[in-house]
């Protein structure tokens, strides 16, 4: 149970606390009307509606990953795992991806086949991005997020 509360804390920390250590907010609005779609597996479309004054976007997946390990003989704890990973940075306010290769490149960050997990959670987020700062200049613009259901394709 230490496990559990200790990494749960860590996510919680991570999700709330750091982002809060950063500079404000960016100088660009969320985008608005962000859908995911998954009516075309393995492909999953994601359409939203423009952000005045962004050039490009920045598309991540954020994932919470829930796993049972052994901690003694007979005695199993849920270990959650946080995840993001980049999709992309589309210049048009849409971009699709393979659920496939998604899935894939979680199981690489958690270190178990999906088969494995007890459960997950993911999100889609999205932010537009100021083209007149320095690409290595980190952007604290709102994302937009949407619900994904990781399925594995078939």
């Amino acid at each position: 149970m230490k496990i559990k509360n200790a990494i749960l804390a860590l996510a919680v920390v991570s999700l709330v606390a750091i982002p809060a250590l950063g500079k404000g907010q960016g100088d660009l609005l969320a985008p608005t009307n962000l859908t995911v779609n998954t009516d075309s597996l393995p492909t999953v479309a994601c359409d939203w509606d423009d952000v005045t004054g962004a050039v490009k976007y920045s598309v991540e997946l954020e994932a919470l990953v829930t796993y049972e390990v052994e901690v003694e003989q007979g005695v199993f704890e849920d270990v959650v795992v946080e995840v993001t990973v980049e999709i992309g940075t589309p210049t048009d306010s849409s971009i699709e991806f393979d659920m496939g290769e998604l899935i894939e490149a979680l199981e690489l960050a958690v270190g178990l086949p999906m088969d494995e997990w007890e459960s997950s959670e993911a999100v889609v987020k999205v932010k537009g991005l100021d083209p007149s700062l320095p690409e290595t200049k980190r952007q604290n613009n709102p994302f937009a997020t949407e619900d994904l259901l990781l399925v594995q394709p078939g």
